[in-house]
């Protein structure tokens, strides 16, 4: 199976993009803004994006306070995995405090990309990016699946 992407992308597919990430940002109102990921041409089924996060309003949003070491080191579209990077973790690695953290954060990032994912699915056909896949003799038109892959300092 072989597979192909147009990535030049119209006004209209990068606003329907725009608009599924306002749509969880009614949600998460720590989501500023989102930008396609360095290697976003790699992936012709998936379309990978950062999601701007204000730090502070994610502090309020999961009510903890950001770790003195971060408060110098939140520059501006530093690139981060984890979206409680920032948060004091508890004790050791592999404790039950630090296990909870890890799992609150994973799934944060997958409650985000659901609804990024769900809003995407109800726009119109001409605000979404497909991708066309062969399969034997025929050729299908897919729509991509617009995921998530880090998270970047915004405000």
């Amino acid at each position: 199976m072989t597979s192909r992407r147009n990535n030049n992308f119209t006004e209209k597919e990068i606003r329907g993009i725009t608009m599924a990430v306002r749509m969880a940002k009614k949600s998460y109102p720590f989501i500023t803004s989102w930008k396609l990921a360095p290697y976003y041409e790699k992936y012709n089924a998936h379309l990978y994006i950062l999601l701007g996060i204000d730090i502070n309003k994610l502090s309020e949003f999961i009510n903890m306070e950001v770790k003195e070491y971060y408060l110098d080191k939140m520059e501006e579209g530093r690139i981060f995995t984890s979206l409680f990077m920032f948060f004091d973790w508890g004790s050791d690695y592999g404790s039950d405090e630090w296990n909870d953290m890890s799992n609150r954060s994973y799934n944060l990032k997958v409650d985000i990309k659901n609804t990024i994912k769900d809003a995407y699915s109800y726009l119109p056909e001409d605000m979404k990016i497909y991708y066309e896949s062969e399969l034997g003799a025929g050729v299908y038109k897919n729509e991509v699946v617009i995921d998530i892959d880090d998270f970047f300092v915004s405000k």
